[in-house]
């Protein structure tokens, strides 16, 4: 079981911040790098894959940074 908070690597691929968990092995988590693909998802244990590594989450950071400055929403 995960914990709120937490940041996770989803069998997809994706990596996703647990923003609140529902119950049993059940987590809203938090994806997407920008307004043009955030979402909040519903997934279970059996769809994540293990807690992201440090270097997957400053990975995932930079690409959102990235869209962000593209988007014009982000200033250095």
């Amino acid at each position: 079981m995960y914990k709120e908070y937490e940041t996770v690597l989803l069998k997809d691929g994706r990596v996703a911040a647990i923003v609140e968990v529902l119950g049993e092995g059940v987590y809203i988590v938090d994806v997407g790098h920008s307004p043009k693909d955030w979402d909040d998802i519903i997934v279970k244990d059996e769809d994540i894959e293990r807690l992201a590594s440090k270097e997957e989450i400053e990975k995932d950071h930079q690409i959102s940074m990235q869209q962000l400055k593209e988007q014009g929403l982000w200033i250095e």
